[in-house]
């Protein structure tokens, strides 16, 4: 297996598959190191330390599409993409045999695009759907195999949830690559009329509009925690909602 990945929500998957000896995984594609905080330190995503820790080959590669031979070099079966950042062509897609696997937090065709769980939360939604899928050209497109329905707690917030759907979808994952492994899998196609876009979020979003119901102003705030987080404003004071 080759994993490629950036995100952490794609370590619970990642720590898995390197502790079970049904798999090999044979590198670890992520983003290149990128400064952070104020002092911009220079911070490798957490896949990378994993993977080292455990002796895992590690490729950085400023642009996928470009190191299509190098991919080619790992010799895997199967690619599993959680969270990595970029866009993969066709070339990169045709190099493992078996194909790219994908887990994306939302009811797909629902919810393309880099904030899902976030953007399902505000908007209200009280179930998100993860879905195991195949990696296509576009966005979020693939086809389905796999779902698993999270029903959203009452106080909880994107980044527990996220946490949640990362550590809860490793066996939807893990028994897609085994129907995959048996040439058992079987995908369903999106419809592209219902598709809609999670566009990322950005440090503007962060404020309440307290004109909306008391129920939507709780998901706002909810599903913009931790980050960008919330601001209001009461009495003429500045205030960060919690």
């Amino acid at each position: 297996i080759l994993f490629i990945g950036t995100g952490d929500i794609g370590l619970p998957s990642l720590e898995w598959l390197i502790n079970t000896p049904r798999h090999e995984v044979v590198g670890v594609i992520t983003q290149p190191d990128k400064p952070v905080g104020r002092k911009q330190v220079l911070t490798p995503p957490q896949t990378k330390v994993r993977a080292l820790a455990a002796g895992i080959p590690v490729f950085q590669p400023l642009k996928i599409r470009h190191a299509v031979e190098e991919l080619a070099a790992f010799k895997a079966d199967i690619a599993i993409v959680v969270a990595y950042g970029q866009i993969l062509s066709r070339a990169v897609l045709d190099v493992p045999p078996l194909g790219c696997l994908n887990i994306h937090a939302s009811l797909l065709p629902r919810h393309r695009g880099a904030a899902p769980i976030q953007r399902a939360m505000m908007a209200g939604e009280q179930r998100i759907t993860a879905c195991a899928m195949a990696v296509a050209e576009r966005m979020d497109a693939g086809a389905i195999y796999a779902r698993h329905d999270f029903e959203l707690g009452a106080t909880e917030t994107a980044g527990e949830l996220h946490d949640r759907i990362a550590r809860d979808s490793v066996e939807m994952m893990l028994q897609t690559i085994e129907r995959a492994r048996v040439g058992a899998i079987i995908g369903q196609e999106q419809i592209e009329a219902h598709a809609t876009r999670a566009m990322k979020l950005s440090k503007s979003e962060a404020y309440v509009d307290f004109a909306q119901t008391a129920q939507l102003v709780r998901c706002r705030i909810h599903g913009l925690a931790p980050w960008p987080g919330c601001d209001a404003e009461i009495s003429g004071e500045p205030i960060r909602l919690l």
